[in-house]
């Protein structure tokens, strides 16, 4: 049974994949392609496997007997070709702490090629420019995580995500066949398109209403990890109200960076590409912006905003609760008429309360 690995990287659409897979699994299915997400404590996400890779990391007792069930049931699917995707894969390490990083790496490659080896597997893994992927992680963490970092902080920490040699390289070693390819100029023609060609898998639309999501702007990611340094303040609703608020309130028209100067970000560049075999990919690092001045009259003026807002959207932003919408996501379907519906019995007291944000 052939198997494509679809292993990311972060921040190179990889939900947009997996969504358009999960959503067109009965499709693909028909057509001899198994897509499917595992149950019970291998399941972390509706439409990718990272659960089925943490699995391979801790593999307990457990562990071991979900895995065994979920490979037993994609080999007796009567598909020709199982897909797998999980971003995480491309930092997986063995749970277990002993050893170097690269040693728990090496335990938990080998254990991942023991699981895989039934399959004919191929894999197939996107590049996001490395100066353009740090920008778009710190803006992730701004809006999910729950402490406060800088962004110079962040790029020094997590530096081997921005290496990706070594990555592809771990790759290469277990299995046959990598197929590396640029983020940038997939997106340029299709991101779906492009996954769809490599992959020789058939032809899946994207969903309608399903593109690649926006980030919030460099402002709102200085509002988002400002109020993180106060507790009482952390609530998913900044994270709406930041993107609602691209377009108006955090509009950047003169174009502001996370970078301390051009300088800075082309050593940066030129230092995770040194090495890297598909650095043709792209034309050097991005160009331009002013280095963002943000302090505490700025913060007050976010919060005022953000305040404002809450209060013409609070039941509409209790309905999105109620309907398990992400911060980024967006109502399809039937969920749009359900979402007018839930904003209206909010509105009306019929619905009990969500927990309120706090305001600075």
């Amino acid at each position: 049974m052939r198997l494509i690995l679809h292993v990311g990287t972060h921040k190179t659409g990889t939900t947009l994949i997996q969504d358009s897979l999960f959503r067109h699994r009965a499709d693909l299915e028909r057509q001899g392609v198994h897509y499917s997400i595992p149950t019970g404590q291998l399941r972390v996400t509706k439409s990718a496997h990272h659960g089925l890779f943490r699995g391979l990391s801790r593999f307990g007792a457990a562990e071991r007997a979900a895995l065994e069930s979920y490979r037993a049931s994609a080999l007796g699917s009567g598909a020709h070709t199982l897909v797998l995707s999980a971003e995480s894969l491309m930092q997986s390490v063995d749970a277990d702490e002993r050893g170097t990083w690269e040693e728990r790496r090496a335990r938990y490659l080998a254990r991942l090629a023991e699981y895989l080896a039934p399959f004919e597997t191929e894999v197939i893994v996107y590049l996001r420019r490395p100066d353009s992927f740090a920008v778009s992680f710190f803006k992730e963490r701004a809006a999910r995580s729950t402490s406060p970092i800088t962004f110079p902080e962040m790029v020094a920490d997590l530096k081997r995500h921005y290496v990706y040699q070594p990555r592809i390289e771990d790759f290469r070693r277990a299995f046959p066949k990598v197929t590396v390819r640029s983020y940038e100029a997939a997106s340029a023609s299709g991101l779906i398109a492009d996954f769809v060609e490599q992959t020789r898998i058939p032809t899946i639309p994207v969903s309608a209403g399903r593109s690649l999501r926006s980030g919030v702007s460099v402002r709102a990611s200085h509002w988002l990890m400002t109020a993180k340094q106060y507790e009482e303040l952390a609530s998913p609703f900044r994270w709406r109200f930041a993107l609602e608020a691209n377009a108006t309130h955090f509009a950047d028209p003169r174009g502001t960076t996370f970078w301390s100067s051009d300088e800075e970000r082309s050593r940066f560049y030129m230092a995770m590409v040194k090495d890297l075999d598909e650095a043709s990919f792209w034309d050097g690092p991005g160009r331009g912006g002013q280095p963002i001045a943000y302090d505490a009259y700025d913060f007050a003026a976010d919060e005022q905003a953000f305040k404002m807002w809450w209060s013409q959207n609070r039941s509409r932003q209790m309905a999105r609760v109620h309907l398990g919408l992400m911060a980024f996501a967006e109502p399809l379907g039937v969920e749009v008429a359900q979402l007018a519906v839930l904003t209206q019995y909010y509105r009306l007291g019929i619905k009990g309360r969500a927990p309120e944000p706090q305001f600075a």
